[in-house]
């Protein structure tokens, strides 16, 4: 199994060093490590050349720079999909030939540029993923560190190997992306509906749940460093953010409409729990229209698919009249 690392580099000279030491200290080396710089001011790009030329790196890993600042999402994306084309030559290649494999073999494991990897995250990736070939998906657990340092336990590390079945919070992401790998074969055949303005973790995991090939690992990948500059970082939830990220739901549900259609992957009982996720934003985005208790009681019919009982509660709160508000809500999941 080929192993690619996709790294996506913004402005990260200040942790970049410890990010990548934990990448090329791995038990288990990858055999390519993908960079790509999105247009970084605080020499970023040039600290990765310098890295790569002092450890004699550049036969296995490349830096890829941009030639104009896209934005997170965006620089995700133009990783996979560097990669993805890669792999899909490959196989027309291989085909052309005649010798396609059965199973495609290439796992992608995504990182930020700002955490540090345990020693043993690929091994234990890669042993994983030959253990169950309908993996296509694998989310790893993580715990925390602090601006100083300071690691806090949030993976309760059973080392549990888990399918998550397709349910109706099948459009919210529970982890990100950056304790994600991800078999190429994912990429190859949901490529077409990829949408470059959704992140790319919540696409991976709606498909990959749509597959039924998403698997959660109770371990920790990673020390997940949060701080003020982190893409997933708390941000006061107003009502203008609930209704951005409401129109982002409605986009995702489109396009896992769109990707049935076409594919006929889900069941007539998934189907029926696609169907309810639409009629949750047409009454999420009521609710926030009318601003009346019917609205509210119609809203509630949908709990299953809210990220949280604490998220309809924050709808039922910027509902209220302004003048009685206290103020806005700290923490995005409100």
């Amino acid at each position: 199994m080929e192993t690619v690392v996709c790294v996506a580099v913004y402005n990260g000279l200040k942790y970049l060093n410890e990010q990548l030491e934990s990448i090329r200290m791995q038990s288990m080396s990858a055999d390519r490590v993908l960079l790509r710089d999105d247009c970084s001011t605080d020499g970023s790009a040039e600290f990765i050349e310098k890295y790569i030329a002092k450890n004699n790196l550049s036969r296995s890993w490349l830096l890829i720079r941009g030639v104009k600042n896209i934005g997170w999402k965006a620089n995700f994306g133009e990783l996979l999909k560097t990669v993805v084309d890669e792999y899909s030559e490959e196989r027309r290649r291989l085909k052309s030939v005649g010798m396609v494999l059965d199973k495609p073999e290439m796992m992608i494991i995504l990182s930020d540029q700002d955490d540090i990897w345990r020693e043993d995250r690929l091994e234990r990736t890669v042993e994983a993923f030959s253990r169950n070939e309908n993996t296509e998906l694998l989310v790893g657990s993580f715990d925390f560190l602090d601006k100083n340092g300071k690691r806090t336990p949030y993976s309760k590390n059973t080392g549990i190997i888990f399918r998550r079945n397709f349910d109706g919070r099948f459009f919210h992401t529970r982890m990100p992306g950056c304790v994600y790998a991800v078999r190429a074969e994912l990429l190859s055949e949901t490529k077409q509906y990829w949408r470059p303005d959704l992140p790319h973790d919540a696409q991976l995991w709606m498909f990959a749940m749509m597959r039924h090939s998403l698997f959660t690992y109770d371990i920790p990948m990673i020390d997940y460093r949060r701080h003020g500059k982190t893409a997933t970082g708390t941000d006061c939830t107003t009502e203008k953010t609930k209704l951005r990220d409401l129109r982002r739901e409605k986009e995702q549900i489109c396009v896992a409409m769109e990707y049935n259609r076409e594919s006929g992957v889900l069941s007539r009982r998934e189907r029926e729990i696609l169907d309810k996720a639409e009629r949750y934003c047409l009454a999420r985005e009521n609710l926030f229209k009318r601003k009346t208790a019917a609205a509210a009681l119609r809203a509630m019919q949908y709990l299953e698919n809210y990220s949280s009982f604490r998220t309809f509660l924050g709808d039922l709160y910027f509902c209220l009249p302004q003048k009685i508000r206290i103020r806005n809500i700290k923490g995005k999941q409100f």
